[in-house]
């Protein structure tokens, strides 16, 4: 019987080491991604392409080959994409995932910067209900 038990324990161990390995990865690709998403705008077709199931492949590789270099993924460079994850890039059958590569090798964000209206917005002006002398 205390054999039995030691055996379960183990294998208890064993099993707990690799749920929290598979969480450490987990953790690791959600940093990844926010770092991913940060260098675009909100509402750019790359945040909905890295967000995609798709690119969670290649995003997955690429936290590999972050944690076997000890690097942490929220440190990472989104621009130095590994070349692994480029030949598996080139490899995916959706072009979305393709384009959003060469978008990140590129370095250019194409940022708009801020926008113009709410200042516009905040002008004096006549405002409701609106008196005779200002229509």
């Amino acid at each position: 019987v205390a054999s039995w038990l030691q055996l379960q324990s183990a294998a208890g161990c064993a099993c707990m080491a690799t749920v929290w390995q598979q969480l450490r990865h987990y953790r690791h690709r959600d940093l990844l991604q926010g770092v991913l998403l940060r260098v675009f705008e909100r509402d750019q077709l790359e945040c909905r392409v890295i967000q995609s199931t798709a690119f969670r492949p290649l995003l997955a590789r690429w936290v590999d080959l972050l944690l076997a270099a000890r690097v942490h993924s929220a440190a990472a460079d989104p621009h130095d994409v590994p070349m692994e994850v480029q030949k598996q890039a080139q490899a995916s059958g959706s072009p979305e995932v393709r384009w959003l590569v060469r978008r990140l090798l590129s370095r250019q964000t194409l940022r708009r910067g801020p926008p113009h209206f709410p200042s516009v917005l905040l002008q004096r002006g006549p405002q409701y209900p609106f008196e005779p002398w200002e229509l």
